[in-house]
Parts: structure tokens; sequence; C-alpha cells
């Protein structure tokens, strides 16, 4: 059916833009104004909404009420008959001027400019998930760059929210490749779509920015069931390893953003746009010359340290019954350049389960050992953090819960279960915590893993809300026989 040239509702049809499954977008005028009108079939309505009365109605609300400078703008719906008397209907749409960020990045472009970019992208998607449609904001689900719209001028538009489930405008604008919307699921949204939150669209976001810096995606893969596994399993590869000029600052809002757990991500976008005015983390670090060190020393030998060293002492709490001087020490000062050690990583384990000093904690378990799936009981594991904060809240400096990565009282598959319950240890304890004291995140690792999967290791911890990372390898007598 070609209706161009055909005025329909007052509206001027000029030019067919493209076409897909679900019907045609076309220019078209009205009262001397441009838009865009997207034509539907409605035996393709019928198919789609054939389950779900008034689905159609629902998502044409959320283009009625979304309102956002960098969000294309609902114009109007009606219906009409074609010349073989079916119905057809058409959502007119404010028409911009521009190319898809997928044909805008075959450009040079700085990496500032791209920055900027993004963040135009970020306040759309923002006044998206910020719209209440039924007490629910709105989910995009569908982001990547064929469905973001740039201009010479590089206005920002967000296409194809609302029936971003059933109207796949980018369609028209696709590059024929095999890998196309999956590159930008989250692991979450293979595994189950319709139970999915705001998260999901971060994820999607983190991948566009990656994509937008680095002019290349995140995963190696060759076929689409093994990109699905990647995204379900791999750490994404490192951005500098494409663009050394990505600052250690937006490489770790992109880890962040792109975490596979959704706990891990930035948990709204106001909260991601706030990354980038922060510092670059490079401007952040400081080098004091100082190191670390664990106590386990009477009072007088922990003194002659202090006088010795400019540094910080790790303070495992288990000894604070038994090395009371010691403790006392150390309130007296009130924790002055001590970070409080929760000892935490030798609950996990079978051979400290006599230890007096550990099952004495009061968040030690009552059989004095901890397990997996003791913490992942959501119950049990807000009251380890709060048993555990009320223990350390003392100090200036405290170490958040932690078990060893490489656990050997548990089978090897279990190792990417110990990671994910750290990063959430990490998340939640974080938060308990808040800003008042310092708080650092402690990685137990073998080193087999330190060597092997470093990256893997990377990109589940860069993410952390914490003012600093304390690295702990065990087997250093097997690196420096082979130094």
């Amino acid at each position: 059916m070609n209706i161009v040239g055909k005025v329909i509702n007052g509206y001027l049809f000029e030019e067919a833009l493209g076409s897909g499954s679900f019907g045609a977008v076309y220019k078209v005028s009205k009262a001397n104004k441009i838009y865009a009108a997207k034509v539907l079939s409605e035996t393709y309505i019928l198919d789609e909404f054939k389950h779900e009365q008034n689905r159609i109605t629902r998502e044409i609300d959320v283009l009625k009420t979304v309102k956002g400078e960098n969000l294309i703008k609902y114009q109007e719906d009606f219906y009409f008959k074609n010349e073989f008397g079916v119905l057809e209907y058409v959502i007119v749409m404010e028409y911009f001027v521009g190319e898809t960020l997928r044909k805008y990045l075959k450009k040079d472009v700085a990496l500032d400019v791209l920055v900027k970019i993004f963040i135009n992208i970020l306040h759309g998607v923002s006044d998206l998930h910020n719209t209440v449609i039924e007490n629910e904001g709105i989910i995009h689900r569908d982001l990547k760059p064929d469905n973001i719209m740039i201009d010479d001028e590089l206005n920002v538009k967000i296409i194809d929210y609302g029936l971003s489930k059933i109207i796949d405008f980018s369609s028209i604008t696709s590059t024929g490749t095999q890998i196309g919307s999956p590159l930008y699921m989250s692991p979450e949204q293979l595994k189950d779509s319709k139970h999915i939150d705001y998260r999901a669209d971060i994820y999607a976001l983190g991948i566009i920015l990656y994509e937008m810096l680095t002019k290349n995606i995140p995963y190696r893969a060759a076929t689409l069931p093994e990109l699905l596994m990647k995204i379900l399993n791999d750490p994404i590869i490192p951005p500098k390893q494409y663009n050394p000029n990505i600052s250690d600052g937006i490489e770790n809002i992109i880890f962040k953003a792109t975490a596979k757990e959704p706990f891990a991500r930035f948990q709204t976008i106001e909260e991601f746009i706030d990354a980038f005015n922060k510092k670059d983390v490079q401007d952040e670090l400081v080098t004091l010359g100082k190191y670390y060190a664990w106590i386990y020393r009477e009072k007088d030998v922990t003194e002659q340290f202090e006088k010795e060293n400019n540094a910080d002492i790790i303070y495992p709490i288990h000894v604070q019954n038994w090395m009371k001087k010691l403790h006392q020490h150390f309130a007296d000062n009130n924790f002055e350049n001590v970070i409080i050690d929760p000892s935490t990583q030798r609950l996990s384990y079978v051979a400290f389960g006599n230890t007096k000093g550990l099952v004495e904690l009061p968040y030690a378990p009552d059989k004095g050992v901890i397990s997996l799936e003791y913490l992942q009981n959501p119950q049990k594991r807000a009251a380890y953090i709060d048993k555990w904060y009320a223990t350390v809240s003392m100090g200036r400096k405290v170490i958040l819960p932690y078990h060893y990565i490489s656990n050997t009282d548990y089978p090897v598959e279990k190792v990417d279960e110990w990671i994910r319950m750290n990063i959430q240890l990490i998340d939640e304890s974080s938060k308990v915590v808040g800003d008042e004291i310092e708080k650092y995140a402690m990685i137990s690792i073998g080193l087999g893993h330190l060597v092997f999967q470093a990256e893997k290791i990377l990109s589940y911890f860069v993410h952390a809300n914490v003012n600093g990372f304390i690295v702990q390898v065990s087997d250093m007598r097997q690196l420096n026989e082979q130094s």
C-alpha cells in the first residue's frame, strides 16, 4: 500500500522513511509543521496485544506523559482505513533531523565531546525513569545506539520508549549485524525480560558508553549464543585495552554500570550522572609511601612500631578480648591510624571453627563457621552486617565484611558465587556505614586467581563505593620462587 502524497487526518504523507515488521515510518506535514508518523497495521496490533487488553492504551499514555528535551515528543494517534478497508493505526511523533548514534560513531570525534553527548543521553533517560505511570517509572528496555538520534549541533533525542517492546523503529536503520539488541541486554534481562527494573537500562547505557569511547564491543564473540554466554558469565574487556586515552575514572564508571549484578551498578540515573561530576580517580589517588601492617603484638611492641613507621595498622578485632592492653591502647588514641579488620575471612573456614576469639564475635554463626548458604539468606545477611558494624563502629577506618574468594571448603564452581557474595556484602555494608568513616574493601585471593583472573577480579570489585582496597595474597612463596 502506497500512501505517499495522500492526506490522512490532515497530515500530508510526504516521504517513506523506512519499514519493518510492524509497518512503516513516514515523513508527514500538517499546518506547515513536519512530523514523523509510524503506521501499524491492525493485524500487527492484534497479534501483539491479543493477550493484553488495553495494552496499546497504556503504551500510548506513556508517550503522552513523557516530557524532556532529549526525548522524541508525542503529537497524536488515530486509526484510518486503507484502500482495502483494513484499519491502520498511526502514531504521530516529533520529527528530528539527525542521524543515529550508530552512524555518528563512524566519525572521528574527540573523547570529551563523546562524554558530553553521553551525559545528554543520561538526562534523557532520567526524564524517562522519572515519569510515573500507574505508580511506576518508565523503563526503556531497548536502549542502543540505533535508538538514539543526534544532530549537527550535538542535540540528542532518545526514540522508541513506550512502545519499545513492539515497535522497533531501529529496524529502519539496522546495520545488518547478527548481534543487534542482545549486546545491550543485561544478564537479568536475558534470564527474565519481564521482571527487570531501571538498572537494566543502566547496564545498556554502560555498554553504549563503552562502544562510544572504544569503537568496539566489550565481548569477543563469533556467534549469538557465545555472546549471550559471555554477557551472563564473563567480565567485559577493559575499555583501556582499546583506547588508552580513557581515564581511570571513566573506565571505573563503565565497569560499575556494566556490573553483572544489578545491586553493583549505579542504582539511579542521577547517581550515574553524578559520577561524571567527581574528580577523576587519578586525581584522588594519594601516594604517601606508607604501608599497612597486621598487628598481633603486645602494646609495647605496637607503640615502638608506631614511632618508627608512618603506617596505618590493620587490627584484627577477634584479638580484642585476649589482648586487652593493645585494644585499650588503640581506644585511648581514638583508633587513630588503625584500620579495624573484622576477621570475617576466617569465619568461612572449618579450621578456625574453634578459635575462641572468632566464635565470640557477635556476628559469628552459632557453629562458628559461616557458609555461602547462610549469607545468601537476606535476613541473616542483614543481621550479620548490623552486628558487624556494631562491633567495629568505634573505629575511624574499617574493613568491610569479606571472605576468601578461593575457599578451600567449597568446590571450584563456588568461587564465582563467593565473589558475588563478597561484592554484595561490600555494597550493603558500605550503605550501612555511610560516609562518616573510611571504609576499605579487602580481597583475599590465592596467587593463581590473582595471576590468571586479574581482569575478572578487577571488573567485579572496581565499582565498590569505598576509600580503598587492601589485597591479601596467599601462596606468595610460590611467586618468589618463580621470580
